[in-house]
C-alpha cells in the first residue's frame, strides 16, 4: 500500500492519494483520491478511483500521474483485501468532506485499515487530539515526518 503526496496543494499543506495491491493478482492495484469539495458540490469528498497495473497507475493520464504528485511512500503488508478497500472507498465517497476529520489523508488511512487488519495505530498513528489516520495534520507533515517518527514499517519517502 502506498501514499502519494502532492506537496504543492493547499498552500504547501499537501494532498494525499492512495494505492493498494490486489494480492490475488500479479501487478494489479486499485488507487484513488479524495479531492474534496467543489463549488458545485460544497460538501462532497470528490472521490475518484481506478484500477490496473503499476504502469497504468503511474501513466501520464492517471489520477496519480507523476505530474500531479511529487512523492510516494509505501508499506508491504502480509495480506490485503481489495474487496474491503473498495467497500470502504464507496462508503467514504458518500460522506461529507471535513478539513480536520474526513479528508484526503484520513480517507486514505481508512482504506488502508480496511485493506489490512494489521494497520493499527502503530502503522497509522493518530493526529491532533487523537484523531484517527492523521486527522488535523497536513498530508505533507503526516506522510513525510509523522510516519517516520511515530510509525513502523513504512519505507522511505521516494521522489515520484
Amino acid at each position: 500500500m502506498c501514499f502519494f503526496l502532492d506537496t504543492d496543494s493547499a498552500g504547501g499543506a499537501g494532498h494525499a492519494g492512495w494505492a493498494v495491491k490486489d494480492t490475488a493478482r500479479a501487478d494489479h492495484y486499485i488507487w484513488g483520491t479524495f479531492q474534496g469539495p467543489t463549488t458545485k458540490q460544497p460538501l462532497a469528498m470528490g472521490a475518484r478511483i481506478a484500477g490496473g497495473t503499476w504502469r497504468d497507475m503511474t501513466a501520464k493520464g492517471s489520477i496519480l500521474a507523476p505530474s500531479k504528485y511529487e512523492f510516494y511512500r509505501c508499506q508491504t503488508t502480509a495480506s490485503g483485501s481489495i474487496a474491503h478497500a473498495q467497500r470502504t472507498y464507496r462508503a467514504l465517497a458518500r460522506t461529507s468532506y471535513d478539513l480536520l476529520t474526513n479528508n484526503c489523508l484520513t480517507g486514505a488511512g481508512e482504506i488502508f485499515r480496511a485493506y489490512s487488519p494489521a494497520m493499527s495505530t502503530r502503522h497509522l498513528p493518530d493526529g491532533l487530539g487523537g484523531r484517527h489516520n492523521g486527522g488535523g495534520l497536513s498530508p505533507t507533515y503526516y506522510i513525510k515526518t509523522r510516519l517516520t517518527s511515530h510509525a513502523s514499517g513504512w519505507g522511505p519517502v521516494n521522489r515520484y
